[in-house]
């Protein structure tokens, strides 16, 4: 993570691809082995919370499962009730900075994670609880350093990339940007896009060099009017 590993970090029991994790027969018996006493949260610094929330074996699989119905069943929900670090962090004023820090260390064109983690990490970013903790500042540095992410080459048109999509379609909602809103308003596209991300999977109308579905250029379009209004640039976020 580009990142020295937090010093108070959880060291899991077992984790995926050992014998240990091997001998949990059923989903209840791997759930309870993921789960992080609460004492033991509470005494954590943030940054140590996201890491467990990282680390969970449970986590790269997350959302594997719901397919492109994640958003209609509730990210919220899906990650309380799987990885309780998750419910912790919902619980630190800080969280959104030290997400945002994060998010600011992703190495995409060389990174060792699994893209998965690095996905499901965007889509805990994009919940309100968090993103309504950002100042103005914050909240165009996620956007410029999502679209930069987004700008590396990758296949835009997979499921790889629905997680940056989706960030900076909250991050809009989270603010009302206006001009963002009206449109989402006016347009059923961008309703569909709400309500679930199936639309992204869809060979809809592209535009342009077809890069990415119409309603993700839309999307990213008034993105980019939103950063242009104070030129602020991508500062620092202290970890």
């Amino acid at each position: 993570m580009n990142m020295p590993r937090p010093a108070d970090s959880y060291n899991y029991p077992v984790y995926l691809g050992t014998e240990e994790w091997a001998r949990l027969q059923t989903y209840d018996e791997r759930l309870a082995a993921c789960r992080v006493p609460e004492y033991i949260l509470k005494e954590m610094s943030t940054q140590a919370v996201i890491q467990a929330l990282l680390e969970s074996p449970l986590f790269p699989g997350l959302f594997l499962s719901y397919s492109s119905s994640i958003y209609r069943i509730g990210v919220d929900r899906i990650l309380s009730e799987k990885i309780n670090p998750y419910n912790e962090l919902k619980t630190r004023s800080d969280a959104g900075k030290c997400l945002l820090g994060r998010v600011l260390l992703f190495d995409y064109a060389t990174q060792d994670w699994p893209m998965l983690c690095i996905s499901n990490m965007e889509i805990c970013f994009a919940q309100d609880i968090f993103l309504n903790q950002l100042s103005e500042t914050e909240t165009k540095t996620a956007i410029s350093i999502t679209l930069h992410h987004d700008s590396i080459e990758y296949d835009t048109k997979s499921s790889d990339r629905i997680s940056s999509w989706i960030l900076i379609f909250n991050i809009l909602k989270s603010v009302q940007y206006s001009p963002f809103m009206e449109y989402l308003n006016q347009y059923e596209d961008l309703e569909y896009f709400e309500d679930g991300i199936e639309l992204a999977f869809k060979d809809i109308r592209f535009e342009g060099d077809g890069r990415y579905p119409y309603v993700v250029s839309t999307v990213y379009e008034h993105a980019k009017e939103y950063i242009k209004k104070t030129n602020t640039g991508i500062p620092k976020v202290s970890l």
